[in-house]
Order: structure tokens, then sequence, then C-alpha cells
């Protein structure tokens, strides 16, 4: 695969792959064999411009996120093209209706965007930012409700001659969403907690647990530059990157958790935080927050679905090269 963007499992034991860099969708029979291929690259109907995200939504139903468009591509499990699905209404929610945001869902249809809008920091210089973005539930009926205001994602702003632009914060913390079968969870990483919501937007409570934050030392810093620079051979380059990196000015802690999803059966996986290079740790909760395990993933593997007998994603080799894998969760 050149850039594997998502992957999911149909419940005949398809695997759907989302290949970025070839522009299609790739279908794989349980033994993974090559069954089709959707899509191209291209902007017309049925045409990728840049996938961003993919996610099986409404039962086996696909859904995939292009670059810069205001709406999602609509995939059925046989791969046939099914129409899209119109974000124009988003805009009135206070969220651009323009690609790219950050979206979950769930089998049911209930559909939860997150705006990724950066704030230029206060007087204008280069400088770490963070805005308050409005998070919208798409109901499965079409209609829209606003579950209210979070801090986003952290960003960093850097000043260029007659304009700017902003990455994500190194170390910084993230915004996150999933869907569950029966709930909406909503992080922001600045503590362990998970703020919990039903599908119809209603405070449920909150998910917690006793994981502490780390401070964020020099000693971190040259650790994280470092595994940032991997193998890089170039000396001149080297030097420039870290001098980059050693300008910027980091948070106090580091975030709370890395990544959030919702799993099936009902399951939420919360990754511990890490530097680059080391391996995944999940934590995995009950939908009323009870920690009932805490899964290692094997090195270089990068998680993006969890069954309830199994984890699908993506592992690179020594070149970087990307090949999908499933393994089976053996439980205690």
């Amino acid at each position: 695969m050149g850039e594997v963007i998502g992957a999911a499992r149909l419940s005949s034991g398809t695997v759907v792959v989302a290949d970025g860099m070839a522009g299609e969708l790739c279908y794989f029979d349980p033994d993974g064999k090559l069954l089709r291929r959707a899509g191209s690259p291209g902007e017309g109907p049925q045409e990728f411009i840049h996938m961003i995200r993919v996610a099986r939504c409404r039962g086996d139903t696909l859904f995939v996120a292009d670059a810069q468009r205001t709406f999602l591509q609509v995939w059925t499990p046989r791969a046939t093209y099914a129409g899209i699905m119109d974000l124009s209404g988003l805009a009135a929610q206070g969220i651009e209706d323009r690609q790219p945001h950050i979206f979950a869902c769930n089998d049911r249809g209930t559909m939860v965007f997150v705006d990724r809008r950066p704030a230029i920091p206060e007087g204008g210089g280069d400088g770490p930012t963070r805005s308050v973005v409005p998070i919208v539930v798409k109901r499965p009926d079409g209609s829209l409700h606003k579950l209210g205001d979070f801090q986003g994602r952290e960003r960093y702003f850097y000043r260029h001659p007659g304009g700017g632009s902003s990455g994500p914060r190194p170390l910084g913390k993230r915004t996150l969403v999933a869907v569950g079968d029966s709930l909406i969870y909503v992080a922001t990483g600045d503590a362990y907690e998970v703020a919990l919501y039903s599908l119809d937007g209603q405070t449920v409570g909150t998910l917690r647990d006793s994981v502490e934050t780390r401070p964020i030392t020099d000693e971190l810093v040259d650790t994280y530059v470092d595994r940032v620079l991997g193998e890089t051979e170039d000396a001149a380059k080297r030097r420039a990157v870290r001098s980059r990196y050693e300008a910027l000015k980091y948070p106090d802690r580091t975030p709370a958790y890395l990544d959030m999803l919702a799993g099936r059966g009902g399951r939420l996986w919360i990754e511990a935080f890490r530097l680059p290079g080391d391996p995944q740790v999940w934590r995995v909760y009950t939908a009323e927050g009870k920690r009932v395990a805490t899964v290692r993933m094997p090195p270089r593997f990068r998680l993006m679905e969890a069954g309830e007998d199994y984890v699908l994603g993506v592992w690179r080799d020594g070149n970087d090269v990307e090949y999908v894998r499933m393994y089976g969760l053996v439980k205690p």
C-alpha cells in the first residue's frame, strides 16, 4: 500500500482499505485476496482528490472524507457508489463545511463532527494556539444538534511574509471524538477524562482513570527531537530540523492520551501517551467507564479498528512500506 488512510472490516469479513496514494478503495476477502477496486484519482464523481478519512457507518456503508470538499462520498459494501452526504448544513452550526473535519460515527448512522480551524496567536507572531471549537451531532434522520463548544487541538502558528501557516503543536493536545452503540465520547487531553453523552446529546457522565501526565522536561524534548529525526543521515538537515524544534515553545505537560476510538462490542479504546517510535499501548473500557484491559500493540503497528476479538491496522516494515494486518485478541 502506498498511503493507507483507513481500514474497516465489514460484517461479511471483507476488509476495505483506503489507499490514499492510489486514490481508491480496495476490497479484500478474509484471506487477503483482492476482490475489487473502487474509485480513482480525480475531481469528478466517484473520484478522490486526497482521501483523509474513511469510516464504516450505518452498518457496512462506507463514508469517505476528501480534502476540500463539502460532502462525504458514500460507498456500499459491494463497492458500488451510492452518492454523497452533503455537509453544507454544518456551517449554520459553526463548523466550516469544507473538509477536513474530524468526524466519527457508529453503526446506527449517528455522526459527530469537530471543526479544525486554527486561531492566530495574540500579537500575530509565531507560537502555540488553541481555538474553542464547536462539536456537532448529525442524527440518522439528518437533523443537526450542537453538542457544545470545546477546547480544540493545540496547533503552532508560523508567521511568513504576507501571511502564515499552522500545524499540530509538537507534544500538544488533540480534541478527540468517538461514537459507540449508545454513547458519544469527547476528550480534549487536558486531563485523563472523557465526557460522555447520549446519542441525542444529553450529558451522561465522565470517564476518569488514575493516569498522570508527565512534565515536559528538556530531556524529554531532546528524546522527542531525536525520534523525529530518526535515521536522517544528512548532517545539515539534522542541524536545521533540531534547531527549529529546539526553538519552539512546548507545553508544560504531556497530553493525557494520544487517540481514542469506539470498538465493537461497546468498548472504548484510549491510546496512552507515547513518544514517536514507542509501541502503542491502549487501555480498554466498558461503556460505563470501567477499565477491563490494557493491550500492547506489535512494534510499528498503527491501530485503525478494534473488534471484540481482533484489531485491524497498518504495520510498517524497516523500509517504511505499509502492510494492512489483522491480529486476533486473546482474552486472559
